[in-house]
């Protein structure tokens, strides 16, 4: 593999952006949080003979992960790259990462090839909330560096979907015959998919992408929206009555702060619920505000842009 730094992190106050280099043109969007892309090897221990010790060893050097953060400007190329990968055959994509001066000049770019992405996480959504949104990507490419200084101009792509400020607040559930209006909160939730790396005979490393395990839903509402809610638990969970034809179908839309334009929307499917419990009045507030936590398994989730103006 080619030579990798140890780490890569980010400078408080410098810009940090991420370059697709396919399909062409490549496309470029700034990123936060940005870690990882080192080269690494997991250590193994055993005992040998008599030895009151552990004795160490390193298995072959790997690539770390890359860790980003994306969320105010997604370009058309990331997120159909993010968007693909929770379907059958992910696209695997080379790329680059670029780290910037205050004036938006590339001081070091470390370029990416063969990367598959293996998580996409979403915060919390939260009526009550005034935090920005932020979508947590994590890459894992087959080789990482040699790291360059090109000294240009940082040129960044035009957005889709997500493109304006998100708002963790701005958000809307919608599921096939509940009431879903009183609904304020849905626990942070992950969308991953295992990467295994594979030698061939001649030690050329690739990427295998397994099967994703789309996660399930924890979501808050009022209990004065309940009575759909309890009659779902009632058939689904409690009579038994839990096949395919009676999971249910939804969406999560994510809107822009005039709560107008729907930025992006993940399309539900396959959900149903296994749990629903009545929490009591939080201390301080309100004698007659309580809450229903719904906790609700989902087999297939899509991501599609929004129809934004």
């Amino acid at each position: 593999m080619p030579n990798a730094p140890s780490a890569i992190t980010r400078s408080v106050g410098s810009p940090v952006a991420l370059r697709l280099d396919q399909p062409a043109p490549p496309v470029t969007a700034m990123v936060r949080g940005l870690s990882g892309g080192g080269q690494t090897a997991d250590v193994k221990t055993h005992i040998d003979g008599g030895d009151f010790f552990a004795r160490k060893q390193l298995d072959p050097a790997r690539v770390e992960d890359i860790s980003i953060q994306v969320g105010s400007t997604i370009p058309a190329g990331l997120f159909d790259w993010i968007a693909a990968s929770w379907g059958a055959k992910p696209p695997a994509r080379d790329g680059a990462l670029l780290r910037c001066d205050a004036t938006y000049t590339v001081r070091r770019e470390t370029p990416f090839r063969g990367a598959l992405i293996a998580e996409t996480s979403f915060p919390a959504l939260d009526a009550a909330s005034h935090d920005p949104g932020r979508l947590t990507v994590r890459l894992t490419p087959v080789a990482t560096g040699p790291d360059t200084t090109p000294g240009t101009k940082l040129q960044v792509s035009a957005g889709k979907g997500i493109a304006k400020v998100w708002l963790t607040s701005n958000f809307r559930l919608k599921i096939d015959g509940l009431d879903c209006t009183r609904v304020s909160r849905i626990e942070p939730f992950a969308v991953r998919r295992p990467i295994d790396m594979i030698q061939s005979a001649r030690g050329r490393p690739s990427l295998h992408a397994g099967a994703i395990d789309f996660p399930s839903l924890r979501i808050t509402l009022s209990s004065s929206a309940g009575e759909t809610w309890f009659a779902w638990h009632q058939a689904f969970v409690v009579d038994g009555k839990n096949a395919d034809s009676f999971e249910k179908s939804g969406s999560i839309s994510l809107f822009a702060p005039n709560q107008v334009s729907e930025l992006a929307r993940i399309e539900l499917s396959g959900l149903g619920i296994f749990r629903l419990s009545l929490d009591p009045p939080e201390l301080g507030g309100p004698a007659t505000i309580a809450r229903l936590t719904a906790d609700v398994y989902c087999e297939r989730m899509a991501l599609v842009p929004g129809a934004v103006p």
